[in-house]
């Protein structure tokens, strides 16, 4: 592991410090976690994938925005 050292406003350090006591974590996991939950929520791969899903879609321009009208948009 990469040891790192970050600034924290003290109210956020105290919450944090909350947080992990009530979860029987020490801080350092608590946060180890918070930033394993943040990367894995970015999911950059799966987004490129889906750019340009519709490109060899039948429909047109108008037929789109038919669409469009139907949703109220």
């Amino acid at each position: 592991m990469k040891k790192i050292l970050i600034d924290l406003p003290l109210r956020q350090v105290e919450r944090l410090d909350a947080m992990a006591k009530a979860r029987k974590l020490t801080r350092v996991e608590l946060i180890r976690r918070a930033v394993k939950d943040f990367i894995d929520q970015d999911k950059p791969a799966d987004y490129l994938a889906m750019c340009g899903a519709w490109k060899s879609s039948p429909m047109t321009d108008e037929d789109l925005q038919a669409l469009r009208a139907e949703w109220g948009s």
